[in-house]
């Protein structure tokens, strides 16, 4: 159709977003044909996040007051959102198929369509101390939407809770500790600051069997 040129006076595709979508770029792609394209989607329940990211290079010429929502796993979802977030109005309500239960970076990805999250969706960071605090920032933008309901840092080293530890009680997160004893006496006053009910720190666990010295 595109060597047609000036001999069209319009397509029209009517068709369901995967199938559009898989023929958005390359050779022979829908975009190619420009302003001579409408498209019109045929979906009428929510796709999968990759084939509604793809719909970007076409998305000045689907159908006026298109809606696309989407439901996929929090890991795909994550994977595409900076693209999605680019859809701007066409972008309707992402729901996450399956856990909500995840790693920080997946979390902290979904920060660009936040608005866009199906009420309800609250995640579950369990994480290294070192991964959370890399992406503090946008954990606690979903945590002030409430949309991350736990921040979990389980056997870390004694080091990683006192370099991160203000930064994880920031996000009221819980941590656990797995590490020497000789490491933990070493840091036992600023690990006793992160203790005490509703602290950070929920237990300690000594991987050589010794008794620090108090």
């Amino acid at each position: 159709l595109e060597l047609l040129g000036s001999h069209l006076g319009g397509v029209s595709v009517s068709d369901t977003a995967a199938d559009v979508a898989a023929y958005t770029t390359g050779v022979g792609a829908l975009e190619a044909l420009g302003s001579l394209l409408s498209i019109t989607l045929t979906d009428v329940t929510p796709v999968a996040a990759g084939a509604a990211a793809a719909l970007l290079p076409v998305e000045l010429y689907l159908a006026p007051a298109t809606v696309v929502n989407v439901s996929d796993s929090a890991s795909a979802i994550a994977t595409y959102a900076a693209t999605l977030a680019e859809l701007g109005s066409t972008l309707g309500t992402v729901h996450v198929s399956g856990s909500t239960a995840t790693d920080a970076a997946t979390a902290a990805a979904m920060v660009p369509i936040d608005n866009n999250l199906a009420q309800g969706v609250s995640f579950q960071v369990a994480d290294s101390a070192v991964a959370i605090a890399a992406v503090a920032g946008s954990l606690a933008e979903l945590q002030s939407n409430g949309q991350l309901s736990s921040v979990t840092a389980d056997d870390q080293t004694a080091a990683a809770i006192n370099a991160y530890g203000p930064t994880l009680v920031s996000l009221g997160a819980t941590a656990t500790i797995q590490d020497t004893a000789a490491h933990v006496n070493t840091l036992l006053d600023v690990l006793e600051a992160f203790s005490g009910p509703g602290g950070l720190l929920q237990s300690i666990v000594f991987t050589d069997g010794v008794t620090p010295t108090l």
